[in-house]
């Protein structure tokens, strides 16, 4: 009787060498298809609520001129500094939808799939001022993927492919996207956690404040966190502290790679999801949800044989290995100057000029200092209102009468790109940003038909802030009210007039 031969035992250093360094080419079609819905899911919600016209038009509360005069270098990487109506956005975001669709089908990958990071980062430059870092964050996740063989199987290439005789097989391919992915997100959490070093975050309280973000938060956690027991902020703030460093570990140990990958992967989903469920931050938990699926690329096809093919890199494959290496290497140059905890232990960094065409043109912000160390406790919103000549208020923005309340007490829609850009654009020179908004708001009144042109007087743009209550607080928060910008409008039918 013959004895079925027997299968070498794999050692750490056979799982370390997998995990860090190959993937599996069926993994590789499943993370295409989510990243193109992802895509297309994401130029829908670019689409919405106004926003070609409100971000990314001349019509809009960010036009060219003040990107141009306040993020220079960025307005001149970005190729929709050569847009500026409406129609132009519409389209430009409807290509990347199509992208997207391309990218989920499989035709064209090794073509369409760079493009497509290229697409979206020339998108995001255009709007720097509401870029947050799950926008960033998505250029770095799709580059060490977007060169891999993503159309081998499940796909409009593969069918072709199959036509011609060519079919390919399942294999498991060597490269350096793997090391490359784990070290970017092992950044991503051992800074987040470092940086978290505030007061709000040492006692305990940060997810308390968190949940009185009057834009981020959903309605039914606006209902539910006056109810707030007393123990759930301590244990949600350290427990995501926790969390983040057990991730970075598990990211980059050699050792378990099997069970530190999976329990990598069901961290991020716990991480990201409690994150959803409280806080809009926009495509921030669908982002790291696509990395934790790229994470499983090194993982053993389900119900397949161990024994599947290794493809060394050949060819072109090379050439993708050497982009992959000068990527790296310019991620973990980036953290010197541009982290402030890099500066405290290594000293002034010297100037990386050299590599800004590079990551200013994909937006590659890769020091990582860009979280928060303290939790926001003031919370702000601007309402742009309109006087008419009887003396009437109506609210630019949504009809009716001004809502003057305070924030803690008011429902503010969850719009994380609103969100974004009251917090961030009147922290610009008033004068390029304050006139532009409350135009945009003003025409917005009258194609909604809140308010006729010719009953027009005055616009004057109202920025709310109030202190988010502390924890156990009861009485309501006080709210800080002031005009930040006013604008005299003609009364006559013919077009807004901007004025001091």
């Amino acid at each position: 009787m013959t004895r079925p031969p027997t299968v070498p035992r794999r050692t750490c250093a056979d799982d370390a060498v997998a995990d860090f360094f190959e993937v599996d080419t069926r993994w590789l079609a499943v993370g295409r298809i989510a990243a193109g819905l992802l895509l297309v899911v994401y130029a829908g919600f670019l689409a919405s609520h106004d926003r070609p016209r409100a971000f990314f038009s001349d019509e809009g509360m960010w036009p060219r001129a003040a990107n141009a005069a306040i993020f220079p270098a960025h307005h001149a990487a970005s190729l929709m500094r050569h847009v500026g109506t409406v129609e132009g956005a519409e389209a430009a975001i409807f290509g990347l939808a199509v992208l997207g669709a391309l990218l989920a089908v499989g035709f064209g990958t090794r073509v369409v799939a760079p493009l497509a990071v290229v697409w979206i980062a020339q998108l995001h430059l255009r709007v720097v001022p509401v870029v947050n870092a799950s926008m960033v964050t998505m250029h770095l996740v799709a580059i060490p993927f977007c060169l891999l063989p993503l159309g081998r199987h499940v796909s409009v290439d593969a069918w072709l492919s199959r036509r011609v005789g060519r079919a390919g097989a399942p294999a498991r391919i060597r490269t350096l996207a793997p090391l490359v992915l784990r070290l970017q997100l092992a950044f991503i959490y051992l800074f987040n956690a470092v940086q978290k070093d505030g007061e709000t975050w040492r006692s305990g309280d940060a997810v308390h404040y968190v949940l009185y973000s009057s834009h981020a938060t959903w309605p039914y956690v606006a209902a539910l966190r006056s109810r707030e027991p007393t123990w759930f902020s301590p244990v949600a703030t350290y427990g995501a502290l926790a969390l983040e460093g057990l991730l970075t570990l598990a990211l980059v140990l050699p050792w378990g790679r099997t069970r530190l990958r999976r329990a990598a992967v069901v961290g991020m989903v716990l991480l990201h999801g409690g994150i959803c469920l409280m806080v809009d931050l926009g495509p921030f938990p669908f982002v790291f949800g696509l990395a934790a699926l790229l994470l499983l690329a090194s993982e053993p096809w389900p119900g397949a044989p161990r024994a599947v093919p290794v493809e060394p890199p050949t060819g072109l494959a090379w050439a993708r290995e050497g982009f992959l290496a000068a990527h790296l290497a310019v991620a973990v140059a980036q953290l010197w100057p541009g982290n402030a905890a890099v500066r405290f232990l290594l000293g002034p960094a010297p100037s990386l000029a050299w590599v800004e065409p590079y990551t200013q043109r994909l937006f590659l912000a890769q020091a990582w200092s860009m979280f928060a160390p303290e939790a926001p406790r003031r919370d702000m919103t601007w309402v742009p209102v309109v006087v008419t000549r009887d003396g009437r208020l109506i609210d630019a923005a949504r009809g009716g009468r001004p809502d003057f309340r305070g924030l803690d007490r008011r429902a503010v829609p969850v719009d994380a790109f609103l969100q974004i850009a009251e917090t961030h654009l009147l922290g610009h020179p008033i004068g390029l940003v304050g006139a532009p908004v409350l135009t945009y708001y003003v025409e917005h009144a009258v194609r909604r038909g809140y308010v006729e042109r010719r009953e027009l007087a005055r616009a004057e743009l109202h920025v709310l802030e109030s202190d988010r209550p502390a924890p156990g607080q009861r009485e309501p928060a006080v709210l800080y009210s002031r005009v930040a910008f006013e604008q005299v409008l003609a009364p006559t039918p013919g077009p807004v007039v901007p004025g001091h």
